[in-house]
């Protein structure tokens, strides 16, 4: 059988505009009624909640509406849900995550160069600013490089930290010493000084009686050695102009022994108990001393030298 018709298809121009008109409204609803993404659904869920939350004040709805505005900009990143979460927080009153949200609107707002919202988010971040209170750390010169931190999140000594109203802790470490408070912040600067006092001296020394009390000690027995060595040289004065000449048991039951002896010792116990007696009263750490006896004999007469470190 012939075929009904053969070759080649002519459309007049208004034929071919027809035809277009029926290709277009073919696909239309396609388009018109294309699912909405997740990031989408969760923003809408946010400003109906947003809405009913700043005509009713419920701190509830409030806390519902910053999760869904939250959860859709992790989804998409857009700048609309990230404008309306620190809309959000500022609205339940956590300040300080406003700030930081419109902070963060700046900067995106800027990389998309987008200046209506930049400046829009710079107006509200320094408003906001200006609203909360700040929390200044500071530190001596000797804990200059202490880890401080404020409500756990590392800050940085003499820097202005905005704070929400209400109680906040502060705290710094320096090797093993550190120190922790708490603080009742609700306007404007609040400055808290941490690790203010040097590390207690008794820790690591002994206290004043501990080096006092045994200086004293031997200077008391220093002081009968010296009367003992006045009193026996006395006796080499009175019996032999050369005690060392003098002969055999001239001094009888060892007094020449006993005053030698007591040459050497009486030098030995001042020097101690003197050193003991400098370091007690100058040293405000740990003390470190020593002492040095060195013996000198001549031909007619002995002697010691102490000498000592502090």
């Amino acid at each position: 059988m012939a075929p009904l018709f053969s070759g080649a298809v002519h459309l007049c121009p208004r034929s071919k505009l027809a035809w277009l008109v029926v290709a277009v409204g073919t696909l239309a609803p396609a388009v018109a009624y294309a699912e909405p993404t997740e990031g989408e659904v969760l923003f809408k869920e946010g400003l109906a909640l947003l809405e009913d939350a700043e005509r009713t004040k419920n701190r509830a709805l409030f806390d519902q509406a910053c999760d869904r505005f939250a959860k859709s900009f992790a989804q998409e990143e857009l700048l609309n849900p990230l404008i309306h979460l620190a809309r959000c927080e500022e609205g339940r009153g956590q300040l300080r995550a406003a700030l930081k949200g419109w902070n963060a609107v700046s900067a995106m707002a800027k990389a998309q160069s987008d200046a209506g919202a930049q400046v829009m988010a710079e107006n509200a971040a320094k408003a906001l600013d200006g609203k909360l209170p700040k929390v200044v750390i500071k530190v001596p010169a000797r804990a200059a490089a202490a880890a401080l931190n404020l409500d756990g999140e590392a800050v940085t000594a003499g820097q202005p930290i905005a704070v929400d109203p209400g109680a906040h802790k502060v705290g710094a470490r320096l090797g093993s010493e550190s120190e922790e408070k708490e603080i009742v912040v609700e306007r404007g600067v609040v400055e808290v000084r941490l690790l203010a006092d040097a590390p207690k001296a008794s820790a690591e020394r002994s206290s004043d009686a501990d080096l006092s009390i045994p200086g004293w000690v031997f200077m008391g027995i220093a002081g009968a050695a010296w009367v003992g060595t006045i009193a026996t040289s006395a006796v080499y004065v009175t019996r032999c102009d050369d005690p060392f000449a003098c002969p055999e048991n001239g001094f009888g039951g060892g007094l020449a022994e006993a005053n030698l002896a007591l040459w050497i010792a009486a030098p030995v116990l001042t020097g101690v108990g003197a050193t003991l007696l400098i370091v007690d009263a100058t040293s405000e750490s740990s003390p470190s001393a020593s002492v040095g006896v060195s013996g000198w004999f001549g031909s007619s007469a002995a002697g010691a030298t102490v000498s000592g470190r502090f």
